[in-house]
């Protein structure tokens, strides 16, 4: 990724739709005095963003008549939207394990859970929602491909690569930038505003129904998450077919600048594509079973790719050609649809026998029980370019995968050749085993290179045994005064984590409500952060002439937690 230089954040991604589940909310008043539909917009710097949305009928506000923009949301919310935004409906029949009966948005995580875009399985609906939590979800819903970030922002650490990576796409992609001192603040909570600019960075001008497409802007970027939609005679500058649009989606007569990305439900819906012309389209994973249907003598589609087990046809009669058909992790099906044939200067050139330079190292990252993550530098060719060139990723438990012809003998192949590509996930691997690596590179006359394999090993099984107490209790010293307590204990142990690296946070509470893990961290006031190899805390702030309980919780470097003992501590009065 090329460096950039890093401007004030402005987040762009998905258009706000308050939400009626958790907050009360109604049609905002039309007459408050000045010509703004909320009162409280006038000098916000969205406010033409709010304005627009709420003309598209896709905000609500308050009943006081406010839109209150720079309310934070949390991830319960968030998800709603995204659901709401994308047009998704259908529900899992099971939910998220930390969704209750009595959660509002109990029905929102299962939508969120049919279309599989929250990647650590955790709804965390109470939570507040985070500048990375909104890439985080879209990216898992929009198969939205990572890049590298190249150290672009100051405050990365304690982030993933996977989560780095994400940012970078996002980056590359122009929908986000960073603040002046070089940050992006990844954990900073996401308001109203500035999901209502995320919308119009990347989903633009929503068609909702077939009435919403005569007001299309020229050159805009378009979404569809209706049902039955049929644009036609546009000029356009992107389209999304989303998740959730359903029914017979058809572009007909309809000049694409930039891409077409379908992702409707197989099940659900079929897309025509009639006479258009784009330089790219590409049907993601969310597809998987959709009929693709190309017609028409007009078509001119430069580079198809496919990343899901869609059909993809000609209609009857006609013989439709791309100039380039890539297909990713996937097999799909193709009918009267082909590539048409290479005509180059190379044509009159002597046959290539050159095989492609291999430029850089194999790079082993993102270790865990059963998978890791192989990068590497792309190779060059004296006629293919870079973007034609073929990798096939292998792996052996031996270092003996050195050369073509032992790669091919000795080594597992992971699926199959794929064009431009610098990484590969290798998963279904076995915890705590070293294994070696190499790539074969192939250009377009079939001469092929071998890289230099490169050895891994994966991380062991996680340690789910949570740290012993070696006495449980905890003690109040004869230290307090009428506003303090200090307490001790004796340092817990672990089957893994060393003893001074556990971590140690006090909690307190005025009734006796904080005797197990759940119920400590539910009902107890915190004392500071976790702090590793302590034995005592002196808890201040506190009233006088007052009992209060106490108790610790101790976390070994996997989370696993436990608790002590609690114990009654009392403040002296004031004389």
């Amino acid at each position: 990724m090329k460096k950039r230089r890093i401007k004030k954040f402005t987040v762009g991604l998905l258009t706000f739709l308050l939400l009626s589940n958790s907050l009360a909310f109604s049609q905002a008043s039309e007459d408050n005095g000045n010509n703004y539909p909320f009162s409280d917009i006038q000098n916000h710097w969205a406010k033409n963003r709010i304005i627009k949305k709420y003309e598209q009928k896709m905000v609500k506000g308050y009943p006081t008549g406010e839109f209150k923009p720079d309310n934070h949301l949390t991830r319960g919310e968030l998800i709603t939207l995204i659901n709401r935004h994308f047009g998704l409906t259908s529900v899992s029949q099971d939910n998220y394990s930390d969704v209750q009966n009595e959660d509002w948005f109990k029905d929102e995580a299962a939508k969120a859970k049919y279309y599989d875009y929250i990647e650590d399985n955790k709804v965390r609906g109470k939570e507040s929602a985070t500048r990375l939590h909104v890439m985080t979800l879209l990216s898992g819903l929009m198969d939205i491909e990572k890049e590298d970030l190249n150290n672009n922002f100051n405050d990365m650490q304690g982030l993933t690569q996977d989560q780095q990576a994400i940012i970078g796409s996002f980056l590359e992609l122009g929908y986000i930038n960073g603040y002046e001192d070089g940050s992006f603040k990844p954990n900073e909570p996401i308001n109203r505003a500035e999901m209502i600019t995320i919308t119009d960075r990347i989903l633009g001008y929503i068609i909702k129904n077939q009435e919403d497409v005569k007001d299309i802007p020229e050159d805009a970027t378009v979404t569809i998450i209706g049902n039955d939609i049929t644009l036609e005679g546009k000029n356009i500058k992107s389209l999304y077919i989303s998740p959730g649009a359903t029914g017979n989606i058809t572009v007909r007569d309809t000049i694409i600048e930039k891409e077409l990305k379908i992702a409707s439900e197989g099940k659900k819906s079929n897309v025509t594509l009639d006479n258009i012309k784009t330089k790219k389209v590409q049907i993601d994973p969310k597809s998987k079973g959709s009929d693709i249907i190309i017609k028409g003598k007009n078509n001119k589609i430069d580079i198809l790719v496919v990343k899901s087990n869609a059909n993809i046809k000609g209609a009857d009669g006609d013989n439709i050609q791309v100039n380039d058909i890539i297909i990713k992790d996937s097999l799909p099906t193709f009918s009267n649809i082909k590539k048409k044939k290479d005509k180059d200067d190379n044509d009159d050139k002597p046959e290539d026998n050159i095989p492609p330079e291999i430029e850089g190292i194999l790079t082993v990252s993102d270790e865990a029980i059963t998978s890791l993550k192989l990068s590497w530098t792309k190779a060059s060719d004296n006629r293919s370019a870079k973007s034609d060139l073929q990798y096939q990723v292998y792996y052996a438990l031996n270092d003996n995968i050195r050369t073509i012809g032992a790669i091919e003998e000795n080594g597992i192949p992971v699926g199959i050749y794929e064009t431009d590509i610098n990484a590969k996930t290798i998963t279904g691997l076995t915890a705590d085993t070293t294994y070696y690596f190499n790539i074969i590179v192939k250009d377009k006359a079939g001469n092929k290179s071998a890289y230099t394999s490169v050895g891994g090993t994966t991380h062991k099984v996680q340690d789910t045994i949570s740290p012993t107490l070696t006495d449980n209790g905890l003690y109040p010293d004869n230290s307090a005064s009428h506003n303090s307590i200090r307490i001790r204990w004796e340092k817990a142990a672990d089957n893994e984590t060393v003893q001074e690296k556990l971590v140690y946070r006090v909690y307190y509470s005025q009734s006796n409500n904080i005797r197990t893990v759940g119920a400590i961290e539910r009902n107890g006031t915190p004392v500071g952060d976790y702090e590793a190899d302590i034995q005592e805390k002196n808890i201040t702030g506190l009233s006088p002439n007052t009992n209060y309980l106490f108790n610790v919780i101790v976390k070994d470097e996997a989370g696993n937690k436990t608790a002590y003992w609690c114990v009654m501590g009392t403040t002296l009065m004031i004389f």
